[in-house]
């Protein structure tokens, strides 16, 4: 589980009807995300944050647009390579 304040999360929404989760903001270099953790405060996913705070916008992009976002935001999420681009030799 991810520590937000380490990478930035300056803020928590409540789940709406869903009183027993949050929604915790991952602010990231790529695309920034929202954990939803349970009550107990373990994370079950992860979302855009533009999906959640601008859906209209968020699904006006092209599907392609969507998958890549989707990719390099749980790429950077999980500390995977690939978003930051080729290594340099």
């Amino acid at each position: 589980m991810k520590d937000p304040a380490k990478k930035g999360g300056d803020q928590t929404l409540p789940g709406g009807d869903n009183d027993d989760v949050q929604f915790v903001f991952v602010r990231q270099e790529s695309v920034s995300v929202y954990e939803v953790r349970d009550s107990v405060g373990d994370v079950v996913s992860i979302v855009i944050a533009e999906g959640v705070d601008e859906p209209e916008q968020f699904r006006a992009r092209p599907v392609a647009e969507q998958d890549a976002m989707k990719m390099l935001a749980l790429d950077e999420y999980y500390n995977g390579s690939k978003w930051e681009g080729p290594a340099e030799v």
